[in-house]
């Protein structure tokens, strides 16, 4: 059993390598720096990362338990990787968190102060649009590894004192259950017949929005569920069965098919590695003949769109729904995923206004924060004007 203090600092990278940040964190001075702020102490997950922290104890994450005591002294801990970190972002008196969009709607629906820091060495950093978004609402802090320091000493207090805590959005998943079901039932023969269907679950944010999006949904009627991930997805399948259940025991599978596009990746080598991965789309589609196609934004989706929309062409008596609902990070531009699918999908969703003119048909909705008419109108407005809020 390892104690770890309260009030402490949560830094979490996700799956991701992150060392710039991390090095930053593993610092004696910027210990001392949150220490002059009241925090007891540091708990990083580090992810893929090669730096090893120097001034730091690695712990194993299932031994910890919160400290009922005040601590007198400061102290750093961390570790690579647990099943689910909502625990560690609930004991925090702070969160300090790499930009993906699953751990900044994670820590600010628990109504924690957030600090996200900008990976700026990533190629096309979308992460960075919402983080600059939600700075504009004064929900958290951004920051680069660079400035981070300086962010802490000259902002935190105000922040603290300012912030604005998030509402959840309620109504948001049940709209787009209602709109999905609504698609689905246009092109049914028999409206009470189940709809077979196959979701695509992306990594990191990917996977906890879609998650939140099959909250909303009755489940008992998308059966079969084929689930499609990356091979190289090593979070995605145990958030399958924290919601379904073990294998066998409901009616759903996880099938595994190579990335067509890693992080970073340039678009010209991803052609490649689409094609690869297509070739064995066609084959599981195919095969499971699905009624209903869910997906929003990973690459890995675009295969899976592409040959439900090609055998809904050439195949007889067959016709796939594809939804697909762009992913919260995108503020200001659809992903390449997005402006391929938006030619092939059934139905399209975006969650930001600023985006309610890439499609005649589109649906805005989001699913996290509310988005008021006077906002709402403004951002339509303002797109094409700027790019908002700078990481400082």
């Amino acid at each position: 059993m390892v104690k770890y203090p309260q009030n402490y600092v949560f830094v979490t990278v996700g799956s991701t390598n992150f060392d710039a940040l991390i090095k930053v964190i593993d610092d004696p001075q910027f210990h001392t720096i949150l220490q002059d702020f009241g925090y007891g102490g540091v708990l990083m997950q580090i992810g893929d990362g090669e730096y090893n922290p120097k001034y730091s104890r690695l712990v194993e994450p299932e031994e910890l338990v919160l400290s009922k005591e005040k601590t007198k002294s400061f102290e750093s801990l961390y570790y690579r990787y647990r099943k689910g970190i909502q625990q560690d972002i609930d004991n925090a008196g702070l969160v300090i968190s790499h930009a993906g969009s699953g751990s900044i709607v994670e820590t600010l629906e628990a109504g924690k102060p957030l600090v996200v820091v900008i990976n700026d060495m990533l190629m096309h950093n979308h992460q960075e649009e919402l983080a600059n978004r939600l700075v504009q609402d004064q929900y958290l802090l951004v920051s680069t590894p660079q400035t981070l320091t300086s962010v802490i000493e000259q902002e935190l207090k105000s922040y603290l004192e300012n912030r604005v805590i998030v509402c959840e959005n309620k109504n948001a998943v049940g709209e787009i259950s209602e709109y999905i079901n609504t698609i689905v039932q246009k092109g049914k023969r028999n409206p009470i017949s189940k709809t077979n269907t196959m979701i695509v679950i992306g990594s990191g944010g990917h996977t906890f929005e879609m998650m939140r999006i099959l909250d909303g949904m009755s489940m008992s009627n998308f059966t079969p569920r084929a689930y499609v991930l990356a091979e190289t997805d090593k979070m995605g399948e145990s958030k399958i069965v924290d919601k379904e259940g073990p294998p066998g025991k409901k009616p759903y599978t996880v099938s595994r098919i190579p990335r067509s596009r890693h992080v970073g990746q340039s678009y010209f080598t991803s052609i490649f590695t689409t094609l690869v991965s297509l070739y064995y789309c066609l084959f599981l589609v195919w095969h499971y003949c699905p009624d209903l196609v869910l997906c929003n934004g990973p690459g890995t989706c675009i295969p899976i769109v592409f040959a439900a929309w090609f055998f809904s062409l050439i195949r007889p008596g067959y016709r796939c729904n594809i939804v697909y609902i762009e992913s919260v990070a995108r503020v200001r531009g659809l992903s390449l995923s997005g402006l391929i699918a938006k030619y092939l999908a059934t139905g399209f969703v975006v969650q930001w206004p600023s985006l309610s003119q890439v499609r005649k048909d589109v649906k805005v909705c989001n699913l996290f924060f509310p988005i008021s008419e006077s906002s709402s109108a403004q951002e339509v407005k303002g797109k094409g004007k700027g790019k908002g809020a700078k990481s400082r």
